[in-house]
């Protein structure tokens, strides 16, 4: 502080307002008494503003400046609310320090490595970065929204045990800030049901070549979509829901690596979009199920369909005959073109009704990847 006049504040550390008041009335030779009497305070309430009892108001601000002079009553609201912060936020890493175990049920190390929290060792931060990621105040804050979203979500799920609501939020979450990025016109369901017809045309093309297109034709729809790599080998495919009325969000993963399994993903989400409850968050958790909803099913016929109908199935089979061995790939391609669809989601159909084998040499011949 070379060179500063004494009535000159400029710390880079937080000091009490009460200690640095101190400080001048003993450089100035003041005495606590004198200067209650001259500010037309108790001597008490200056003794307590000294001990750090007592936060320094407006009035009496204004009144310190008047006293001292050279020092503005904005100097003294600066440091008592420089204080105040730094005494809750130290308050806070107490409360922080009950969140440490909370912490350890994420996948804290493959969430830093993709980028949901900086790293660091330091297992108070830790806490403090995960409720930054997740845009809440504490821990119960994060049980009241996050853990009451995931536990109520309407999950597509088989084969699997309880799922880790603490991964899916995080991938929900990572979901929600990817999607609040993408600048959508309000939601029309008409311009999503032309949407969704124009998207169907782009299956024939390789990724990423059609990801700027898919995010741009959707948004003009009023839907913005997420692609988030699935997370802690939690077989997530995607998920669904609104945001307000005016903007739905539909994420998708890269679970299956496949540009079939990623396309009839989107689709599948896009018929919760049309079909179901505004309320609801959709999570595609696994594959089929055994004891599949009504909503899932809808789901997923919706999907097909949109994206190759029965008729166009039918055609198929009257034209190359119901024999599967004697398919070859250049029919599959053929006739994909024709009904401007990918030839991998039409061998995925055809082998998804029953007239493929799912194992078959074909499945090598449209090896088309989906990743992120």
């Amino acid at each position: 502080m070379k060179g500063l006049k004494k009535s000159e504040f400029a710390p880079d550390y937080v000091q009490a307002p009460g200690a640095y008041l101190e400080e001048i009335l003993d450089q100035r030779g003041i005495r606590k008494s004198d200067f209650a009497t001259r500010c037309g305070r108790p001597a008490k309430t200056i003794s307590e503003i000294i001990a750090g009892k007592t936060a320094i108001l407006p009035d009496t601000a204004l009144q310190f400046e008047r006293v001292l002079g050279d020092v503005k009553a904005s100097l003294w609201l600066a440091l008592e609310a420089n204080y105040q912060l730094h005494a809750a936020r130290e308050r806070e890493r107490q409360g922080l320090q009950r969140g440490k175990d909370w912490a350890q049920r994420f996948p804290l190390k493959e969430m830093q490595e993709k980028g949901y929290i900086a790293p660091t060792r330091d297992a108070v931060e830790i806490v403090a970065r995960l409720l930054n990621f997740f845009g809440v105040s504490s821990v119960a804050a994060w049980e009241g929204y996050w853990e009451e979203r995931v536990t109520t979500a309407r999950f597509k799920r088989a084969g699997q045990p309880a799922i880790n609501k603490y991964a899916v939020a995080a991938w929900l979450r990572r979901g929600d800030v990817e999607a609040a990025e993408v600048d959508c016109e309000p939601y029309s369901e008409a311009r999503f049901k032309e949407a969704l017809a124009h998207l169907r045309k782009l299956t024939g093309q390789s990724w990423p070549g059609f990801r700027a297109e898919l995010v741009s034709t959707l948004a003009a729809a009023g839907v913005a979509i997420a692609f988030v790599p699935d997370l802690h080998k939690l077989n997530l495919r995607g998920a669904a829901y609104w945001v307000s009325k005016d903007k739905a969000v539909i994420i998708v993963s890269d679970r299956m690596k496949l540009e079939s399994r990623f396309w009839f993903a989107l689709f599948h989400e896009a018929m919760h979009i049309l079909l179901h409850s505004k309320k609801a968050l959709f999570i595609d958790y696994h594959g089929q199920s055994e004891d599949e909803t009504v909503e899932e099913t809808q789901a997923d016929e919706g999907a097909a369909n949109a994206l190759i109908a029965i008729d166009q199935i039918q055609e198929f089979l009257r034209r190359y005959g119901r024999t599967w061995n004697s398919y070859s790939a250049s029919m599959i391609t053929s006739f994909a073109q024709e009904i401007d669809i990918g030839p991998s989601l039409l061998l995925v159909r055809l082998q998804k009704d029953g007239f493929i084998p799912w194992r078959t040499n074909l499945n090598k011949m449209f090896p088309g990847r989906v990743e992120f």
